[in-house]
C-alpha cells in the first residue's frame, strides 16, 4: 500500500513554488497547518487582475527574451498563482525552460476557458509571431507560428466561435502536423462541439496517427476519460503507452482512474503518486488521489494533495467541491464558504452555469458555518430553478435529491419537521437506497 507516501513525495516534489518552497506544502513540512487554502485565493485575487476588468489584458504575455529584466518587474499579471513564479528559471537554457514555459501558456489558456476572457490567448499569440520573425531556421519559424494558432483557436473556442476555432487548428496543422498539441485540442473540440456521428471518424483519426506514439496514446487514453468514453478502452491505451515510455504521468494518471473506478484501490493509488512524482504540473492525479484520500477519512493527506490541485487550477469544481468538503470536515466552514462563493461568484461573471452539486456542497458549507437561513434559501431557489441572478442551475438529478435531503436536514434542525420529511420521502420514491436520505428518515421518526 502506498502509505504515507503522498506526503513525503508532496514534499520532495519542486513545485509549485512561490517565493523558493513548495507554497502550501512548505508550511507543512515546517509543521504549520496547511490549508492556508484562504490565502491561495487571496493571492489569486491579487494576482489575476483582469478577473474583474480592472487589469491590462497585454500584461499577460509572457515574453522569455525579457526574463532577466528589473527583478522587481511582474512578468505575467494573470499568472494563475503557480505558474508565473516557475517562470523565474525560463532565462535558463536547458529542458526546463521549454516545460516552464508551455506550463505558463497552459495556465493562460485555464484562466481564459474559466473567467470567458480570451484576450490574454491572442496577445500572447501575437507575441509569438513576433518573435517567430526573429528565429534563425525555417523550422522554427513554422513552430511558433503553429503555436500561435492553437492558442487562436482556444481563443475562439473560448467565445463559442467554433469555425474561427476549427479554421485556426487546421492553420496550426498546415504548420507543424505532427503536434500534438493540436491535434488533441481539434479531437477534444470535436467530441465536445460537434455531432456524435463525427465523433467515431476523429477518434479512429487520431488513433491511426498517434500508431505507436506513447504521449499521443495516452493523450488518446484521458481524452476518452474526460469524454466518458470506453474505460477498458482507455486503460489498454494507457498500458500501451507505458510499454513503450513507461515514465509517462498522464498514462499513469490515467490508469489510476480506471483501476480506481474498477475497484482496484491498491493499484489507483500507486499509479497517481507515480504520476504525481513525474509531473509536477499535473492536475488530475493529485485532484483524484485526494478525493480517494478525502472518501478513506484520510484529511491530512487528502488536504496537501487537493491544496496542491487547488493551486495549480483553482477553477475546476471538482477540486473545489472536495475542498470544501474537507474544511467542513475539518471544522473550517468559514474558509469553505469564502472559497465556494468564490467559485460560484466567478462562473456566474464569467457566464458559466453554477455547478447543482456545487451548490449543494456551498449550501451544506453556509449550514455548517451557522447560516442555515441563507442555505436554505439557496437550495430551494435550487431546486424551484430561481438562481438570484436568473442564471439556470446545471444540475442533475443526483444533485437534486441531494439538495433536496441536505435541505431537508437543515429544516428538521429549525423545527421544521414535517417539511423535512416530506423531503425525505420523496428522495426515497426515486432513490429507494439514498443512505443520507434513509438516515435522516431514521432520525425524523
Amino acid at each position: 500500500r502506498a502509505g504515507r507516501a503522498p506526503v513525503a513525495a508532496l514534499r520532495r516534489a519542486p513545485g509549485p513554488v512561490l517565493g523558493g518552497e513548495p507554497a502550501v506544502l512548505g508550511r507543512e513540512a515546517r509543521g504549520e497547518r496547511p490549508a492556508a487554502v484562504l490565502g491561495l485565493v487571496e493571492r489569486l485575487e491579487d494576482r489575476v487582475g483582469v478577473l474583474g476588468g480592472d487589469g491590462d489584458e497585454r500584461h499577460a504575455v509572457v515574453d522569455p527574451d525579457r526574463a532577466d529584466d528589473a527583478p522587481g518587474e511582474p512578468r505575467l499579471a494573470c499568472d494563475h498563482a503557480h505558474d508565473a513564479a516557475r517562470l523565474e528559471a525560463v532565462a535558463r537554457p536547458e529542458r526546463q525552460h521549454e516545460l516552464d514555459l508551455r506550463a505558463a501558456r497552459r495556465s493562460l489558456v485555464r484562466l481564459a476557458h474559466a473567467t470567458r476572457r480570451p484576450g490574454p490567448l491572442r496577445a500572447h499569440a501575437l507575441a509569438l509571431e513576433a518573435r517567430a520573425a526573429s528565429r534563425p531556421t525555417p523550422a522554427e519559424r513554422a513552430a511558433l507560428a503553429a503555436e500561435a494558432e492553437l492558442l487562436r483557436a482556444e481563443a475562439a473556442l473560448v467565445e463559442g466561435d467554433e469555425p474561427a476555432g476549427f479554421a485556426a487548428l487546421e492553420r496550426a496543422l498546415a504548420l507543424a502536423p505532427d503536434d500534438l498539441p493540436a491535434r488533441r485540442l481539434r479531437l477534444e473540440a470535436t467530441l465536445a462541439r460537434r455531432p456524435a456521428a463525427e465523433h467515431a471518424a476523429a477518434l479512429a483519426e487520431f488513433e491511426r496517427w498517434a500508431g505507436e506514439r506513447p504521449d499521443a496514446l495516452a493523450a488518446l487514453a484521458r481524452t476518452l476519460v474526460v469524454a466518458d468514453g470506453d474505460l477498458a478502452r482507455a486503460e489498454a491505451l494507457a498500458r500501451a503507452a507505458l510499454a513503450r515510455d513507461a515514465d509517462l504521468a498522464e498514462a499513469h494518471a490515467v490508469l489510476g482512474f480506471t483501476a480506481g473506478a474498477a475497484g482496484r484501490d491498491d493499484e489507483a493509488d500507486r499509479a497517481l503518486l507515480r504520476a504525481i512524482e513525474l509531473d509536477e504540473h499535473g492536475i488530475d492525479a493529485p485532484a483524484l488521489l485526494g478525493t480517494r484520500r478525502l472518501a478513506r477519512g484520510d484529511a491530512a493527506e487528502a488536504e496537501l494533495l487537493l491544496a496542491r490541485a487547488y493551486e495549480l487550477d483553482p477553477f475546476r469544481d471538482d477540486v473545489v467541491q472536495a475542498l470544501l468538503v474537507l474544511l467542513v470536515r475539518t471544522q473550517r466552514a468559514r474558509e469553505a464558504v469564502a472559497i465556494g462563493r468564490r467559485q460560484l461568484e466567478l462562473q456566474r461573471a464569467a457566464g458559466r452555469t453554477p455547478d447543482g452539486a456545487l451548490v449543494v456542497t456551498f449550501a451544506q458549507s453556509l449550514a455548517a458555518a451557522g447560516r442555515p437561513e441563507a442555505a436554505a434559501t439557496l437550495l430551494e431557489e435550487l431546486l424551484a430553478g430561481r438562481p438570484p441572478e436568473g442564471e439556470p442551475f446545471d444540475d442533475d438529478a443526483a444533485s437534486r435529491a441531494d439538495a433536496r435531503v441536505v435541505l431537508a436536514s437543515i429544516y428538521a434542525a429549525t423545527s421544521r419537521a414535517p417539511e423535512a420529511r416530506a423531503l425525505v420521502e420523496r428522495v426515497l420514491a426515486t432513490r429507494p437506497d439514498h443512505p443520507q436520505a434513509r438516515a435522516l428518515r431514521e432520525r425524523l421518526r
